[in-house]
């Protein structure tokens, strides 16, 4: 019995593994796509789509589902200085060696100016550091302060971020990522969400076809621009369970 346990739990560690090797090499990828730009054609262009529908979301379901792994073995004052040394120590960190290596090379992006408002302003792709952390602590404080169910968290969420868009409320005009915090709280949520009912990356053939086919619906409406935020979160989440299951077998 123990040792049929520990095969599961080293299946389940490699399937996570693979899923977030996966999303790295996506993320190198797209960065290397959109720095050469200027060559851009129609291939590269739905390479990027491809890779933008749901290679940053799976970063926050892959943490979502780890933090509900055992988040019933922290107090709360632990909890939230260890994510502090986690995330926010090497975000102040390298946002200050790249704004010494701004100030070097005369870039108008990494100055002292802005790492003075980094502290409610990320910089550039520092961005995930900063947004998983105040991710990471309001999941924790609603879930196990206030014992707030994750399904509840996560639909009342996305119909907040779907009244957001509906009404046009502008949280982009605020410096503090209001916005991205809100969104990939969602997909935190739905990490939680599959730990919670014992979610081990495999899906039946039936399921795989269905959500591959939604998966390319959904692209392509993103692709002729006549997404909504829905649509955006439909299409990250199947593409993340798509990447689960290959990635399980």
């Amino acid at each position: 019995m123990i040792k049929n346990m520990e095969v599961i739990n080293k299946k389940n560690i490699n399937w996570i593994s693979i899923s977030r090797m996966v999303g790295i090499v996506l993320v190198v990828l797209g960065h290397s796509i959109t720095g050469a730009n200027a060559d851009m054609n129609k291939f590269w262009e739905i390479v990027l789509l491809l890779i933008n529908s749901f290679h940053m979301p799976l970063f926050f379901v892959v943490s979502g589902f780890l933090f509900y792994k055992g988040k019933y073995c922290r107090t709360y004052g632990g909890f939230i200085r260890n994510k502090f040394l986690d995330l926010m120590l090497p975000y102040f960190f390298l946002s200050a060696i790249y704004v010494v290596l701004g100030e070097v090379t005369g870039d108008d992006i990494y100055t002292f100016e802005n790492l003075r408002r980094c502290i409610y302003n990320p910089m550039s792709h520092f961005w995930f550091l900063y947004t998983l952390f105040f991710v990471t602590v309001i999941s924790f404080t609603l879930i196990e302060l206030l014992n707030v169910n994750v399904k509840v968290i996560l639909i009342v969420n996305v119909i907040l971020l779907i009244v957001i868009n509906i009404f046009r409320i502008n949280l982009w005009q605020y410096e503090f990522p209001i916005y991205k915090i809100l969104y990939y709280n969602i997909f935190f949520c739905f990490g939680c969400l599959l730990k919670q009912i014992d979610y081990n990356g495999m899906i039946n053939k039936r399921q795989l076809v269905c959500m591959i086919a939604i998966y390319f619906i959904c692209l392509l409406i993103i692709y002729l621009k006549k997404s909504n935020v829905a649509i955006n979160i439909v299409c990250a989440m199947v593409g993340t369970l798509i990447l689960f299951s290959f990635s399980s077998k």
